[in-house]
């Protein structure tokens, strides 16, 4: 058995050598709790035994029987290390269960029974099916538990207090199937679920229970011992490590062999956003998404956005700007040698005739007086307007179907209104703004939902000379 176990042992240290030999990086760390079915028959047995044989001591007798111990159920701890497809996961769980029974006559007492457990585990998880949010592995595990059996008398401890009946040591193997789903976008969480059989290769000591409860065990003391193997399901909540690698030390093979390229870890990202005829930079929202769907806003000052990148990882750009055309852009950055990259964004000028939605005005209720929440969406129309200084604007008012006609007419005028007059203050030729207000005749959105109605209330900016 000894030398069947070395075996093992060497083989599964030789495999995941070779593994961390290679680039990994650490991909989560975790927390669940695990619910596990452990059938301890010879525990059992004899507290069955101990139950039927009504034991007296100084009188007293049972008459609460003693629960089986079956159920071990405690705190899961987890980590997973990426090497490519592959996951090397460590975990730490701690489980219990607990029993008692009452003695009633002449007196009350109590006898507890506590069995402990606390594994170490290493194992490896191999990808077998990806859906859309769904990630199903399966794998295997080296298993090292460590336990206890304890017990108390309520009259002999009336704090509670376990003493040890037997502490052991177990070595075993674990096969498991593990889920992750990542239902959020954007968010670095998996909500994990781990089912598994826990294969114990020794037995546990369990005679301390013969010594203890007044030697009424009829067969051999050494047979009273538990397998302790159990079969369990973890459920995890695992916060996702984004761009956080492990280079672990490399395999050394010939002392001749060339030393091979370092890459840098952060590469300086530099976006300059112009305009495409004017060529004049523009303030704009850069917004950078990678691959594990975290993501990061950078507001351009003077056309240009500086943050900082990961390498061998991907990018998902997005570039917005007032009256300008979105724009997007994709950067893969695997094994990048250099220490900064840069990207030019010409954006292209919304047309003549084309109409925006003005986002995050807002006005008094049923009044045409700006709040103070509006400022920051009419900073951006003033600086468009500085920034071309020929161009002429439309703005439009409209309302829900709320009300009366000729009243919402002449709140959507009254609104179109109040926005030019604060675009003059502020320097705008009034040459250069018309007016108008549409009221309810122009909607966008169904009228019969509050959501539709307020997509309805909005004031739209058109382009009538570039």
């Amino acid at each position: 058995m000894r030398f069947r176990k070395s075996i093992l042992i060497f083989c599964i240290i030789l495999t995941t050598s070779n593994l961390v030999a290679q680039k990994a990086r650490l991909e989560y760390l975790g927390i669940g709790y695990n619910f596990s079915y452990a059938p301890m028959s010879r525990v059992n047995e004899f507290i069955d035994l101990y139950n039927a044989s009504k034991i007296k001591e100084s009188g007293a007798v049972i008459e609460t029987d003693m629960g089986h111990i079956k159920n071990l159920n405690g705190i899961h701890f987890t980590m997973g290390i990426a090497m490519g497809d592959v996951l090397f996961d460590v975990f730490w769980t701690k489980r219990s269960k607990e029993v008692f029974a009452n003695y009633e006559t002449p007196f009350h007492d109590e006898r507890h029974i506590k069995y402990r457990t606390s594994t170490l585990g290493f194992g490896l998880l191999a990808p077998i099916k990806k859906f859309d949010k769904l990630e199903v592995y399966a794998g295997l595990s080296v298993d090292f538990v460590a336990g206890k059996l304890q017990t108390y008398i309520l009259s002999d401890s009336p704090t509670a207090l376990f003493k040890d009946l037997n502490s052991f040591m177990n070595f075993g193997f674990e096969p498991a199937l593990q889920l992750f789903y990542h239902p959020f976008d954007g968010i670095p969480l998996k909500l994990g679920s781990r089912l598994y059989w826990q294969a114990n290769l020794g037995s546990n000591d369990m005679s301390g229970l013969e010594v203890e409860m007044y030697n009424h065990w009829k067969k051999d003391i050494s047979e009273l011992k538990s397998g302790g193997s159990n079969l369990g399901i973890v459920f995890q909540a695992l916060i996702i490590i984004p761009n956080f690698k492990i280079k672990l030390p490399e395999k050394k093979e010939k002392v001749y062999e060339e030393e091979k390229v370092k890459f840098p870890q952060k590469i300086k990202y530099t976006a300059t956003i112009t305009d495409s005829i004017s060529k004049r930079p523009i303030n704009s929202v850069v917004t950078i998404v990678n691959k594990q769907g975290v993501s990061n806003s950078l507001a351009s000052k003077s056309g240009l956005a500086v943050t900082d990148l990961f390498n061998n990882d991907s990018y998902n750009i997005s570039i917005e700007a007032f009256g300008y055309q979105p724009k997007t852009d994709i950067i893969k950055l695997e094994d990048y040698p250099l220490t900064s990259i840069s990207r030019n964004y010409a954006l292209n000028m919304i047309k003549v005739g084309s109409s925006v939605t003005l986002k995050n005005i807002y006005f008094e209720k049923a009044s045409a007086i700006l709040l103070s929440e509006s400022m920051p969406e009419l900073n951006k129309i003033l600086q468009f307007m500085i920034d071309n200084p020929l161009m002429a604007i439309e703005l439009s008012g409209h309302t829900s179907s709320e009300g009366r006609d000729d009243y919402n007419l002449q709140l959507s005028s009254d609104r179109a209104l109040s926005i030019k007059r604060w675009l003059n203050d502020k320097g705008v030729s009034e040459n250069r703004i018309n007016t108008i207000g549409y009221g309810k005749t122009k909607p966008v959105a169904d009228n019969n939902t509050e959501d539709g109605r307020k997509m309805n209330r909005r004031v739209e900016l058109k382009i009538i000379k570039n």
